[in-house]
C-alpha cells in the first residue's frame, strides 16, 4: 500500500465527499455504504495516522468482497 499519507484536498476524496453530503441518517435501519465509511472524517483522519490509502484500502475490501460471496472461492477454515 501507499505509506504516504493522503491529504483531504486530495483529489481521491472527491468521490467519497460527494457521499458524504447525501448522507441519510434518519432510518436506523440503515446501514452505511463502503464509499460513505470511507468519507467520514474520523476514518480518514485514522487513515492518515496510519498512512494509508483510501483508494487502495477500497480496492481490497471489494476484492476480498467479490471473493467471499464467491461459491467456487477455496475457503480455509479457522480451526
Amino acid at each position: 500500500m501507499n505509506l504516504q499519507p493522503a491529504s483531504q484536498s486530495d483529489p481521491r476524496y472527491d468521490r467519497v465527499r460527494s457521499a458524504e453530503l447525501t448522507r441519510d441518517w434518519q432510518d436506523p435501519m440503515r446501514e452505511p455504504t463502503l464509499e460513505e465509511i470511507l468519507a467520514d472524517p474520523i476514518v480518514r483522519l485514522v487513515f492518515d495516522r496510519d498512512r494509508l490509502d483510501a483508494v487502495e484500502v477500497e480496492r481490497f475490501l471489494k476484492a476480498a468482497s467479490r471473493r467471499l460471496a464467491d461459491p467456487r472461492a477455496e475457503r480455509v477454515d479457522a480451526a
